[in-house]
């Protein structure tokens, strides 16, 4: 199981990992942050933990807006394969 953090380490992991013979997502897990629109199609769908990035930019605007800081929790999502265009069902929130 690998976990990576960066973009640009992304590519080299899956090189290292088929280097060794193992095939991504049956030999080796990898699991990415931050779902980006060619995640769904590398190795067909990558699992990856994204944050709620529209939630998170309401609750900051409500706070600039209310002049009143305060700590939120936002929730995240951990979405594993491919996905169909313009849905998120697959994505469960924590």
């Amino acid at each position: 199981m690998y976990i990576n953090l960066r973009e640009s380490d992304l590519v080299e992991l899956i090189g290292k990992t088929r280097a060794q013979g193992l095939t991504p997502g049956k030999d080796a897990g990898i699991i990415s942050y931050n779902e980006t629109p060619l995640k769904p199609f590398i190795l067909n769908g990558l699992t990856t933990i994204s944050t709620d990035f529209q939630l998170m930019g309401e609750l900051a605007a409500g706070m600039i807006l209310d002049g009143a800081l305060s700590r939120w929790r936002c929730r995240s999502g951990l979405r594993h394969g491919p996905r169909s265009e313009g849905t998120h069902s697959d994505t469960s929130y924590i």
